[in-house]
């Protein structure tokens, strides 16, 4: 028969083998991506095994946060140069102290780079000066736009306010339970984890959200 599963299988067990003689231990899954079309394939499908690990490993994220707050992001999201700074001005028991409190980051996305591709990091605006820019002020090309502007995922967030707040702005009308903005939160015991058994994309985020609004969190969106 076809020995494609054994040497798939013996190829991984010699990777794991080796990076554990070089001091690096930890847990692996193998699932098959070479599914075509509704024929059976090897299992576990790498989709599905992808969509499964999601929550799980957002959980066993949280668990190893080491500081007092964690900020929910997506791998392809970049945080602005001073979203810490202006996190951590925060400090103090009005916000950051509050054991319920979700601070929410505002997100913009890049409508494709100079040479038709993906933006490289020179190209993104730095400052505030620079996204109002991109976002077409005073007659400049738009470049910029609220990120998934097409969706209610996070329309929630007044951003026509944001332009102009110094100040935290509370949210005080969920428009859509489809919302998923992406959140800075404390790291307790009392924080909701992810409920594992949304798999779907983006549901286990979605899910998170309303358990925070459920378990008391107060929304505020991070000045600019």
């Amino acid at each position: 028969g076809d020995p494609y599963k054994q040497q798939t299988e013996a190829t991984v067990s010699f990777v794991m083998s080796r990076l554990a003689s070089m001091g690096y231990a930890n847990n692996h899954t193998l699932a098959y991506q070479s599914r075509v079309g509704p024929v059976e394939w090897l299992r576990p499908y790498t989709d599905d095994t992808i969509r499964e690990l999601a929550a799980v490993k957002r959980n066993i994220a949280l668990r190893e946060v080491r500081t007092t707050h964690l900020l929910l992001t997506d791998i392809d999201l970049w945080p602005s140069t001073n979203a810490r700074s202006a996190a951590l001005a925060l400090s103090g028991p009005r916000y950051l102290a509050q054991p319920h409190l979700a601070l929410v980051l505002p997100a913009f996305e890049y409508q494709g780079g100079s040479d038709g591709k993906d933006a490289s990091p020179s190209e993104l605006p730095e400052s505030f000066g620079e996204l109002e820019s991109c976002m077409g002020a005073n007659g400049n090309r738009a470049r910029c736009a609220i990120f998934k502007h097409a969706t209610d995922t996070h329309l929630t967030t007044d951003y026509d306010r944001w332009w102009a707040q110094d100040e935290p702005a509370p949210v005080v009308c969920f428009r859509s339970l489809r919302y998923e903005p992406y959140l800075i939160v404390p790291r307790l015991n009392s924080t909701p984890t992810f409920d594992e058994r949304f798999i779907g994309y983006g549901k286990n985020k979605i899910q998170w959200v309303q358990h925070l609004r459920l378990a008391g969190f107060v929304f505020h969106v991070l000045p600019r």
